[in-house]
């Protein structure tokens, strides 16, 4: 054995197919799954985002009804066929309408497309449909102390992009009151 070590000839050693079909193996499966986790994260961005403009979309309809004045509020709670002038989110100064293009009354859906994004040349890419029922009850006949108010139900859905293509329904409630003052 010599002391210098350069007679020594150490063998160059690669990797065997074995080590490399088994390493590709590995990294394709750990890239998989990180890709999976990306996916379900754009997806349940993507949901919050249906659901964010579905509720602010909901909660502006309350609004509107809510500056509905009184009287209005309880003749259409009561006829049931009195129309609700309610402005679309989509246009300036445009009335809703039921989904059949009629005027909307108390129980009636309407129907709604709002875009969500715009590709660079300015066509909507990614559409939202949205739909709502305002349902009105007179609570005047459910007390006893003479108050008067108007119990607004607003009933929406949307279909959010998940790939279920099922209907996601909520609901928001207000009362609308005129409070006697003695």
């Amino acid at each position: 054995m010599r002391a210098s070590g350069r007679g020594l000839s150490v063998p160059k050693r690669g990797f065997t197919l074995i080590e490399s079909v088994v390493s590709l193996g590995v990294f394709t499966i750990v890239c998989l799954g990180v890709l999976a986790v990306v996916i379900q994260i754009r997806r349940l961005a993507e949901n919050n985002v249906y659901q964010n403009t579905a509720l602010t979309m909901a909660q502006g309809y309350i609004e509107q009804l809510r500056s509905l004045p009184f009287g209005e509020l309880v003749n259409v709670s009561v006829a049931g066929t009195a129309n609700l002038n309610l402005l679309s989110a989509n246009g300036a100064g445009v009335l809703l309408t039921d989904a059949s293009g009629g005027t909307l009354n108390d129980n009636e859906w309407t129907r709604e497309v709002v875009t969500l994004d715009r590709d660079p040349t300015g066509r909507d890419t990614q559409p939202m449909v949205f739909r709502f029922r305002v349902d009105l009850a007179d609570l005047r006949s459910l007390t006893s102390s003479g108050a008067n108010g108007v119990e607004v139900t607003l009933t929406y859905e949307y279909t959010p992009p998940d790939g279920r293509n099922r209907p996601v329904r909520r609901t928001l409630r207000t009362v609308r009151s005129v409070v006697p003052s003695y």
